[in-house]
């Protein structure tokens, strides 16, 4: 089986709050951190089964301190995609074009 990757993949841990889609406004996020990521999609590990296709929004606090920023610091992003497979140890996720950053400063 070959790589079919088109994006360098990072491995970094990157707290995330995901939602499905489609679903009841009131229904919970799931909290997961990324195994790996790149530009285009990220990994992460998860016992919670979700099918493939389903379309999901993410938020991701990134650490800049792992960005040679000042420590202490995150920023926000919202972003959605569709998952796009499924295993025993986890879920990776296509990320949508879209996508909005904001300082944690400024949503406090």
């Amino acid at each position: 089986m070959t790589d079919q990757r088109q994006m360098e993949r990072f491995n970094i841990k990157i707290p995330t709050m995901l939602k499905v889609e489609h679903k009841n406004p009131s229904d919970e996020s799931i909290q997961l951190v990324t195994v790996n990521a790149c530009a285009g999609g990220a990994y992460f590990k998860t016992s919670y089964p979700i099918a493939v296709g389903t379309p999901v929004s993410l938020t991701m606090l990134i650490p800049l301190d792992k960005l040679n920023m000042p420590k202490n610091n995150k920023t926000q992003v919202d972003i959605t995609g569709d998952v796009i497979r499924c295993d025993k140890n986890g879920i990776a996720i296509s990320f949508h074009k879209n996508f909005k950053i904001s300082p944690i400063s400024y949503l406090l």
